[in-house]
């Protein structure tokens, strides 16, 4: 699946993500108290949530609509998101 795909290549960059946020003396010190799993992008877990998604709302757009949104909403989040 091209989403998960995408989401586990956010590990290519966690570690400069990393490096400017220890750099930053504001948030260096709240980085070391932070978990460390959040700074980590396994696939698994963008499968899980994904297939829950699916399970409870039918796809990505049932949950928009069902939290609040509207079809329109739906509809600009692909363009803006989606190549």
């Amino acid at each position: 699946m091209e989403v998960i795909q995408d989401f586990s290549l956010t590990n290519l960059y966690m570690d400069e993500v990393i490096g400017l946020i220890k750099s930053d003396p504001e948030r260096a010190e709240q980085f070391r108290q932070m978990p460390k799993h959040l700074f980590e992008a396994p696939s698994d877990s963008m499968e899980l949530v994904l297939n829950k998604l699916r399970d409870d709302f039918g796809d990505i757009s049932g949950y928009v609509v069902a939290s609040g949104g509207d079809h329109s909403l739906v509809q600009r989040l692909r363009g803006a998101l989606l190549e």
